[in-house]
């Protein structure tokens, strides 16, 4: 069973600031590497101006991943965890409740 991750984030706007478009490029590859070296799949980053954020969906193998993403992410210095949420997928939680109904 996988972990799927809605997270928010904002940049830190003195590491974003100033740069060239190359720099620009190296600081967003460099967080998609963290996540990749997680075992993180990226299914979507949109950018949602009412909270000036960034909201992304992550897949990840397990939550201890998930986690170690996080850090490595905040130890780039680039971008602050606004909030985070676990998501359940739809179709398993209705089994989940089926059977422990089934059970009662």
């Amino acid at each position: 069973m996988s972990h799927l991750q809605l997270s928010r984030t904002r940049p830190i706007q003195e590491a974003w600031q100033d740069l060239t478009d190359e720099q620009n490029d190296a600081q967003t590859t460099a967080i998609y590497a963290v996540i990749g070296e997680h075992g993180g799949d990226v299914k979507v980053v949109s950018f949602s101006p009412s909270e000036l954020a960034l909201t992304s969906v992550i897949e990840y193998p397990d939550e201890q991943s998930a986690k170690l993403s996080m850090a490595g992410i905040l130890a780039l210095g680039t971008l602050e965890f606004v909030s985070i949420e676990a998501l359940w997928d739809v179709v398993e939680w209705v089994g989940m409740v089926r059977a422990a109904n089934a059970k009662a």
